[in-house]
């Protein structure tokens, strides 16, 4: 199974070294075989954050820029993201 997952590795950013996303939503999956294809979140709670409209959008663009790119190369089965409006422009959800 090839899965595209947008995530940020961190649960919380003030805490050094935390991957607690990474471990529980990424790793399992590679570790069940299947194919994941990562695309870090952290500019999209980045812009959130910031409450950056155009980091937001920049963010937004690369993601689907970058998924269907990789999806022409060999298609998706699952898309999987833990992302919200906040982060990406509501036009690509």
């Amino acid at each position: 199974m090839r899965i595209f997952q947008v995530i940020k590795a961190a649960t919380n950013s003030s805490v050094p070294g935390n991957q607690t996303w990474y471990r529980n939503l990424y790793e399992p999956l590679i570790d069940m075989g299947c194919e994941v294809f990562l695309f870090p979140a952290n500019d999209g709670w980045e812009a959130m954050y910031r409450k950056d409209k155009q980091l937001k959008a920049k963010f937004s663009q690369r993601l689907i820029d970058t998924f269907i790119k990789e999806h022409e190369k060999a298609p998706f089965d699952v898309f999987f993201s833990y992302i919200m409006d906040g982060i990406v422009e509501p036009a690509i959800m």
